[in-house]
């Protein structure tokens, strides 16, 4: 089967083809195919491959399983496993003042940075020294209200429970 693995990114619902490759076939021999797939919805089917399209961005679909008959007999059952892969870390820094003796500093990072279906939000280590405003996916105004540290955190999520921070 080909591929034999699959890692699906959260929010991806592109069409995805599968191919069974015969091998050792007899001269003659009648081959079919019993295909499994739970979670998938049917674009296309030839003779050995099919093509399909996860049924949910959010919910990752089952391991695509066939099995091949050769005369009527069931052969190995052939798996192409499927994973989530890792959410996109494409937000590696926020830009802005790394220190506020009075007033206010916007914090941000490029637009471009943020994926679609990717929701950030930010926090703060001690409330006692600031306030948030502005806030939006790309940046957001610190206001200092007291003296200290602090850590400005953004944490960005997606459609699937997956997160890093920044």
């Amino acid at each position: 089967m080909s591929p034999s693995t699959l890692s699906l990114a959260c929010d991806n619902l592109s069409p995805k083809t599968f191919t069974v490759a015969a091998a050792n076939i007899p001269s003659g021999a009648t081959v079919t195919y019993n295909w499994s797939y739970v979670g998938w919805a049917l674009v296309s089917q030839t003779a050995n491959s099919i093509t399909l399209t996860p049924n949910s961005a959010g919910n990752l679909p089952s391991s695509v399983l066939v099995t091949p008959y050769i005369n009527g007999v069931a052969q190995s059952l052939k798996t192409c496993t499927v994973s989530r892969s890792s959410i996109a870390k494409t937000i590696t820094a926020i830009s802005g003042a790394s220190t506020i003796c009075n007033g206010s500093s916007i914090f941000n990072f490029g637009s471009e940075n943020v994926l679609p279906g990717q929701i950030v939000t930010w926090s703060l280590s001690n409330n006692n020294v600031g306030t948030l405003s502005g806030i939006t996916n790309t940046g957001v105004t610190f206001n200092l209200i007291g003296s200290g540290d602090v850590t400005l955190t953004a944490n960005i999520s997606n459609g699937c429970g997956q997160s890093y921070s920044v």
